[in-house]
């Protein structure tokens, strides 16, 4: 086991975590870590795999509920093709670095958001949830074929899977029992905050190899994202997490003061 394998272990292990905590986050912790010493072409075709195993066991789970969704999402589903096709097209053809920084690119102010907390709220929880799992597994299955036509799958892409998939046998359980003791939003806001230092290190890093930008002045990308992150982190702690905790204790209250009183003898 070298050092990118060890790297690569303790990434998707932490990834688990957050994962098994949030429902979600897998691969927006993975990739943008992995990415600082591997390429999507090797990368992408590893976690595919592993991706579709994960969505055909969530919704094996929720099985019973299946007919009730699939077919709000199925044009969704089909309009998947298209872009897989495309997608499958890029990462064959363009090259790993550019590959890369556009990838961070799209990435950064997404991140960025979820570090704000920015969230719309959604009706029916658990059916958008069933439904989205229903196109997760569309697309990681999709996806999957399309890098089998188009043979990006390699002994080296595949040696990744044995790091993988024990990290998430451990990580999904401790990341669930994880999020019983710590606030689901605080949790969730220094993960993203972590993964926006992470892809502006990453960026700055690819300015400079791809030229864009000669100098070290290329980390004055990474400054900015630490100065925004930071004070996003600093507001978090010090206005909303303060407002949301009395806003609790307020309900907590009224919910006692509203209770029947015990008429017990």
């Amino acid at each position: 086991m070298d050092t990118q394998h060890l790297a690569l272990l303790a990434i998707t292990f932490g990834a688990a975590i957050v994962n098994g905590a949030l429902g979600y986050g897998f691969s927006s912790i993975t990739v943008p870590i992995a990415l600082l010493f591997l390429t999507n072409r090797v990368l992408n075709p590893a976690l595919v795999p592993i991706e579709v195993a994960l969505n055909a066991y969530v919704l094996w789970v929720n099985r019973e509920s299946l007919p009730n969704v699939w077919r709000r999402v199925f044009p969704i589903v089909i309009g998947l093709l298209p872009g897989v096709i495309i997608g499958t097209a890029i990462v064959s053809q363009v090259n790993p670095g550019w590959l890369k920084f556009w990838t961070f690119l799209v990435l950064l102010p997404l991140i960025l958001l979820q570090a704000a907390g920015f969230r719309r709220p959604i009706k029916s929880e658990r059916s958008v949830g069933l439904g989205l799992g229903f196109i997760r597994l569309a697309e990681s299955s999709f996806t999957a074929i399309a890098y089998a036509w188009a043979g990006l799958y390699s002994v080296e892409s595949l040696n990744l899977v044995p790091y993988i998939v024990p990290s998430i046998a451990i990580g999904v359980p401790i990341g669930a029992a994880l999020i019983q003791r710590i606030r689901p939003e605080t949790f969730r806001r220094v993960c993203m905050s972590f993964d926006a230092w992470i892809v502006g290190f990453g960026l700055s890093n690819l300015l400079k190899d791809l030229r864009l930008v000669e100098t070290n002045l290329a980390f004055l990308l990474l400054l900015a994202v630490g100065i925004l992150d930071t004070w996003l982190l600093y507001r978090f702690f010090t206005v909303q997490l303060p407002t949301a905790k009395r806003a609790e204790t307020l309900a907590q209250a009224a919910h006692i003061q509203s209770a029947p009183a015990d008429s017990s003898p």
